[in-house]
């Protein structure tokens, strides 16, 4: 009897392992429209890694959610220093992490990128030529990254 239980725990528990750790692929595929894959490359203590969430129709990709986290030291001075907060469309966002801002991704979509104490994220989403669907994308996803931080 214990060793069937455990045979049917094994799977239950490998397919845990597979998801992202800041965000669950349901979750990724309501802000992306629709049925969403999951690329995950991390770190197996999940502290710092990438998960891209891709939805696509056919072989064509047409929405993606790209999450990056950086656990370390991570300071105002070392966040601020991004390359990719020099946009100067840039908007400062108040209640996700410690900070965070909204800024234009180049080649369409929208990235959020903040700080919660040590831990760096950046959340980006594009959405087709709908920047406004990117935009809400990234901001809820940010503000999900983020709790999941704390």
């Amino acid at each position: 009897m214990r060793w069937a239980l455990a045979l049917l725990l094994v799977p239950a528990s490998a397919a845990f392992a597979a998801d992202c750790p800041w965000l669950n692929t349901a979750t990724a595929s309501g802000l992306l429209g629709g049925p969403a894959t999951l690329h995950y490359d991390g770190a197996s203590d999940a502290e710092s890694g990438v998960c891209e969430f891709t939805r696509a129709a056919g072989k064509t990709v047409v929405a993606d959610l790209r999450i990056e986290i950086n656990a370390g030291h991570a300071t105002r001075q070392s966040l601020i220093a991004d390359p990719r907060l020099r946009d100067a469309h840039k908007k400062e966002l108040r209640g996700i992490g410690n900070e965070a801002w909204a800024v234009p991704a180049s080649g369409g979509g929208e990235w959020v990128i903040g700080r919660v104490r040590g831990t760096t994220f950046a959340v980006r989403a594009r959405n087709g030529t709908d920047e406004k669907a990117a935009e809400a994308a990234a901001l809820k996803a940010g503000e999900l990254v983020a709790g999941n931080l704390f």
